[in-house]
Order: structure tokens, then C-alpha cells, then sequence
């Protein structure tokens, strides 16, 4: 991903946006959980605990909170680089994560990923004139998370 360089007026720094972003408000709650179920899945593989209960009850956090997080590794390397690095479709949200994550990867950036490309691009509707309405005059507005 290309990093838009910020302003370089005399006396400011040379830190990029993404730089300045993560210094301001840290990394993504997608990047803190996927943190997370890398951190969590080593100590099981570790043997510090034999299993994820084991696991949930030894941190002091909920079974099911901690087993829906952990599955986070088993999504592809390219979706994680995408969390990691800020780059990942506004559409991909925790919530939709914490479903079901197929096993096989290009199903994976079909259903995270290329989904998400192929939606239209509503950014021109912030445009005044630009409104486009759906049945019975209502403004139509893209789906959030």
C-alpha cells in the first residue's frame, strides 16, 4: 500500500499518515484481536494450557469470547496482512468475523474481500445533487460494518 506522506511545511515532521494515525489512536481493534488470538493460540501450543477453557479460566476471560478470537488465525495470510497493515475493506468487521471463517482461503477473499469490491461506490452521494433514491423517496445509504 502506497503511504501518503503528510504536509512538509518547515518544521513538521516526515511521518506518514499511517504513522501519525497509529501514534494518535493506536492499531485497529481487528489488529488488536488478531494480536491477540496469535498470542493466545502460542500458549496453547505452548502448553500452557491444555485447552481453551483451561485457557479463558487461566487469564480471567470469557470461553466463548476467547474461542471466537482464537479463530482468527485461520484466516488467510493475505487478509491478515490486510488487518495488520489497515488495509482491510471497511466491510470486514469483528462481528462478521466472528462467524464462521472458512477453512479455504480464496473462499475467504470471496466472501471478505471480493464482496466487498464489487459493491458500488456510494462516496459521490456526499455530494449535494448527488442523492440517489431507492423505493418510496428514501435516500439510499451504504451498509455499515
Amino acid at each position: 500500500m502506497a503511504r501518503a506522506q503528510a504536509d512538509s511545511r518547515p518544521g513538521e515532521s516526515d511521518e506518514t499518515w499511517l504513522e501519525i494515525q497509529d501514534k494518535e489512536y493506536g492499531p485497529s481493534p481487528l489488529a488488536l484481536h488478531l494480536t491477540r488470538a496469535h498470542t493466545w493460540e502460542g500458549m496453547l501450543e505452548a502448553g500452557e494450557a491444555a485447552s481453551i477453557s483451561q485457557l479463558a479460566e487461566s487469564i480471567g476471560m470469557d470461553q466463548s469470547y476467547l474461542s471466537k478470537t482464537v479463530k482468527l488465525v485461520n484466516l488467510s495470510p493475505e487478509i491478515q496482512k490486510m488487518i495488520m497493515e489497515g488495509t482491510e475493506p471497511e466491510s470486514l468487521t469483528l462481528a462478521k468475523l466472528r462467524h464462521e471463517i472458512p477453512a479455504d482461503w480464496k473462499e475467504q477473499r470471496r466472501l471478505f474481500v471480493d464482496a466487498h469490491e464489487k459493491w458500488p461506490d456510494f462516496e459521490h452521494q456526499k455530494q449535494p445533487g448527488n442523492e440517489h433514491f431507492g423505493g418510496r423517496g428514501v435516500i439510499m445509504r451504504p451498509l455499515s460494518g
